[in-house]
C-alpha cells in the first residue's frame, strides 16, 4: 500500500504548476469564455454541453487531470484555429478561389480535419514522455474531444447568418448526445455533419483502440482503422462544405451525415468497456487500491486517475 501512495504523491505533485502560472492560464481562460459566450451565442453552449457529457463518461477510465485537458483545449483555439486561418490567408495571397467547392470543401475540410489532431498529437507525446506508456483509448477520446471543440468554439465566433432548423443523431426527447450536430433539409432529406468536437473525438478514438490492438495482435495493419475514420470524417466534411459552396449533394448518396453518430457511439462503447474492464482486472489484483480509494482523505477521481495510468502501463508490458 505504501508503494501505490507513494507512486499516486508524486504523480500529483508532478501535476502541480506554480501559482502565478494558473493565476495567467485562468485568466485567459475567462477572457476567452466570455468573449466566446458573447460572439457564440449558443452555440458556445452547444459545445461546453458536449464536453460535460464526455468529461463524465470518461471520468472513470481517463487518467487526464482537467488543466492538461484545459491546456488540450486552448491549444484547439491556438494551434487548430491558427493553421486553419494561416491556410486561408495563404490560398488566399495565392489568388485561390475560396468560395469554390474545390478549395472550400475538399482542401479546406480535410485540412481542418487534420490540424485539430495536432494538439492530440502534442499531448500523446507528452504524456508518454513523462510516462512511458501510451496513453489509454479513454485519454484519446477526451483529448480529441476538447481539441475539437477549441476549434470549434472558435470557428462559430465567425459564423454570421448561419441558421440550422434542426438536430439529429441519438436523443432523449429534445435532448440531443450530439447537440453539434446541425442538419438541414435537403429535397426532403436530413443533411449534416456531426459537428468538430464529435468528428475529431472520433478520430481520437480510433488511434486509441489503434494502439490498443496493437499491443495485442504486434501488426500494424490497425493503422487502417485511424486512417479510415479521417477520411470517412474528412469526406463528410468536404461534401457538407461543397453543398455549400455550388449545391453539390453528393453527401446524400452516403447517407447525408446521419451514420456518422451511430458510428461515434459504437467507439464510444468499446472504448469505456475495454478501459474499464482494465482497472477493474487491475484493482482486483491490488486490494491495497481498493482500500487507498474506499479512504475518505483521498482524492477519489485523481487517485482513479493514477491507477488508470498504472493499468495501462501493466498491460503494456
Amino acid at each position: 500500500m505504501d508503494k501505490i501512495k507513494s507512486i499516486i504523491n508524486k504523480s500529483l505533485k508532478f501535476r502541480r504548476l506554480p501559482q502565478w502560472f494558473i493565476w495567467i492560464w485562468a485568466a485567459c481562460i475567462i477572457f476567452l469564455l466570455i468573449y466566446f459566450i458573447v460572439k457564440g451565442k449558443n452555440y458556445f453552449w452547444l459545445e461546453i454541453w458536449f464536453l460535460i457529457e464526455i468529461l463524465i463518461l470518461s471520468i472513470l477510465t481517463r487518467s487526464i487531470g482537467w488543466k492538461r485537458l484545459l491546456s488540450v483545449f486552448l491549444q484547439g483555439i491556438v494551434i487548430s484555429g491558427g493553421l486553419t486561418f494561416l491556410l486561408y490567408k495563404l490560398m488566399s495571397i495565392a489568388g485561390a478561389n475560396m468560395g469554390s467547392a474545390f478549395i472550400n470543401g475538399w482542401v479546406i475540410g480535410p485540412a481542418e480535419e487534420l490540424f485539430k489532431l495536432m494538439p492530440l498529437a502534442l499531448a500523446v507525446y507528452l504524456l508518454y514522455k513523462k510516462r512511458k506508456v501510451i496513453p489509454n483509448a479513454s485519454d484519446f477520446l477526451i483529448i480529441s474531444v476538447m481539441a475539437g471543440s477549441g476549434f470549434s468554439i472558435i470557428e462559430k465566433t465567425f459564423w454570421e447568418g448561419v441558421s440550422f432548423p434542426f438536430t439529429y443523431g441519438p436523443h432523449i426527447g429534445r435532448l440531443y448526445f450530439f447537440p453539434d450536430a446541425l442538419g438541414i433539409m435537403v429535397d426532403g432529406r436530413a443533411f449534416g455533419y456531426i459537428g468538430h468536437a464529435a468528428a475529431t473525438g472520433l478520430i481520437g478514438m480510433a488511434f486509441g483502440l489503434a494502439f490498443y490492438i496493437r499491443k495485442k495482435v504486434k501488426k500494424e495493419w490497425v493503422w487502417i482503422i485511424p486512417a479510415l475514420v479521417y477520411i470517412w470524417v474528412s469526406i463528410e466534411h468536404a461534401l457538407l462544405n461543397s453543398y455549400y459552396a455550388d449545391g453539390s449533394k453528393a453527401l446524400l448518396k452516403i447517407g447525408g451525415g446521419l451514420i456518422t453518430p451511430w458510428i461515434f457511439i459504437m467507439f464510444l462503447i468499446a472504448v469505456l468497456a475495454i478501459d474499464g474492464v482494465n482497472l477493474i482486472a487491475w484493482l482486483r489484483k491490488r486490494p491495497e487500491g481498493r482500500k487507498i480509494l474506499k479512504d475518505k482523505q483521498t482524492f477519489f477521481f485523481k487517485t482513479l486517475h493514477v491507477f488508470n495510468i498504472l493499468a495501462s502501463r501493466e498491460k503494456a508490458k
